[in-house]
């Protein structure tokens, strides 16, 4: 991802609509606030770690940035708090298409209507990862296993609702499996569960 590229092309577009909260001709005149919708390790944190070094080794801002990981609740922990900051040019949203989602299943009143969305900065590819000593070599392995019996593999997920969460459902649907007795494990975060399967627990 070209990190650098996106953010020379969006942050005119990102300033100008902050601005509007801002006296003319002063802003930016403090450090931005980042808030990222996941924990630290995440593909959310990393995302917004990316850009807050891109801005500041192309110096493309005048000042500086904090970073504010604000993982869990499938990120309504942090569309609330940035939801209460409302009005504040200075605060920067990082999110997933959970910003549609999350109000589509009912576990938030809030949606992209509640914010400025500026740009859609990534496209992520959603993959099965299982640890190198693991029995299952391919997803068919998985699926045919799950279409046997659903509850004999258990899945981790960053968080639900979430593209995690579909990503396993669908296909299994598909496949001829019942995605209603399949065993999802949630975590506070993508950066959460990678830990954890690392550690094997």
């Amino acid at each position: 991802m070209n990190i650098k590229r996106l953010a020379q092309a969006f942050l005119p577009i990102l300033l100008c609509g902050a601005a509007e909260g801002a006296q003319a001709g002063t802003f930016p005149d403090r450090n931005i606030l980042i808030v990222v919708a996941g924990s630290p390790g995440g593909g959310l944190d990393l995302f917004g770690r990316a850009l807050e070094r891109t801005m500041l080794e192309t110096r493309l801002l005048p000042t500086g940035f904090v970073l504010k990981n604000m993982g869990g609740a499938g990120g309504n922990l942090a569309k609330s708090y940035v939801h209460q900051r409302s009005g504040d040019p200075y605060t920067l949203y990082v999110e997933s298409n959970r910003i549609y989602v999350n109000k589509i299943v009912g576990t938030t009143t809030l949606d992209y209507h509640d914010v400025t969305p500026i740009a859609r900065m990534i496209t992520e590819y959603l993959v099965w990862v299982v640890r190198a000593d693991s029995p299952f070599k391919s997803a068919k392995d998985i699926l045919d296993k799950l279409k046997a019996d659903p509850t004999s593999v258990v899945f981790g997920v960053g968080t639900v609702p979430s593209n995690d969460q579909m990503n396993i459902l669908r296909p299994a649907l598909a496949y001829g499996a019942d995605p209603k007795r399949i065993k999802l494990v949630s975590f506070k975060s993508g950066g959460d569960l990678m830990i954890q399967l690392l550690r094997a627990r």
